[in-house]
């Protein structure tokens, strides 16, 4: 299991209810996917059930499993893809893990489609923004009080654009595809992977932005308020990890966000 990536969904604790709500999204998601991607009936049936464990719980906390992960990687059309995944959430890798048997004919189809609808992504995007907009915005903020029958017309709502959110999962392929080929050619040139990640995701990723944010705001703190004085002392007393200290000098500039 592993939480790298989906964190900047379910953080902090996660209640019973909500994780069998992103359950069976995310199975119905990629169920979607595999029918857009024309996906032989034979290989559909052996992919749909292991769809179903996509995410696992523990003690309230939400991961991947990686097994299924990696098994469902193995439709896509090109090599490596497990190598990719893992790259482009910030798993570890290096795990054995299961392996789905395709032939040529199942990689060339899923791969003619797959550039079929990469090379239309702006068009389907922006219906699927409108969609979003339209039926699940209004929900967002509201608190829900209706009990299980405001619930289903929520859960409703959302199948009713299953398909629409298969765009972003042809996007998040081609970024890791083309993420997968730039780390291992910037290894030939002796880049390391921390510093390609760092250059990648500094500049401008939405999902990344709250973060970024909040390590300024610590940043400010510990250079520029009062209280930071605090935290000054104690890294110089040795009570703080070593990635607590350092000086201004070797941290990065804040970012636009909070000038």
């Amino acid at each position: 299991m592993d939480n790298s990536n989906i964190t900047e969904s379910f953080f902090g604790v996660t209640s019973p209810l909500t994780f069998t709500f992103a359950l069976g999204i995310y199975a119905d998601v990629y169920r979607a996917a595999l029918r857009q991607g024309k996906v032989r009936p034979s290989l559909y049936n052996k992919l749909s059930p292991r769809l179903a464990g996509m995410l696992h719980s523990y003690m309230g906390r939400v991961y991947y499993d990686m097994n299924v992960w990696h098994f469902a990687a193995g439709v896509l059309p090109f090599r490596n893809s497990g190598s990719y995944f893992d790259n482009m959430i910030g798993a570890d890798g290096g795990a054995r893990f299961d392996r789905l048997k395709t032939n040529i004919f199942d990689k060339l189809r899923f791969g003619a489609l797959f550039l079929y609808k990469l090379s239309r992504i702006d068009k389907l995007a922006a219906r699927f923004e409108a969609d979003f907009d339209r039926i699940v915005m209004p929900y967002y903020g509201k608190k829900i009080t209706g009990g299980c029958g405001e619930l289903k017309k929520l859960a409703d709502s959302l199948r009713a654009i299953t398909d629409g959110f298969v765009t972003p999962i042809i996007n998040d392929c081609a970024l890791m595809y083309h993420f997968g080929r730039l780390t291992a050619r910037a290894e030939r040139y002796g880049i390391s992977a921390e510093e390609l990640n760092r250059y990648m995701h500094g500049n401008g990723v939405d999902s990344a932005k709250s973060a970024y944010m909040f390590a300024d705001m610590l940043r400010a703190t510990y250079f520029f308020s009062p209280k930071g004085k605090c935290f000054r002392a104690r890294a110089t007393s040795g009570r703080l990890s070593p990635l607590a200290k350092g000086s201004r000098r070797s941290m990065p500039p804040l970012s636009r966000a909070t000038e």
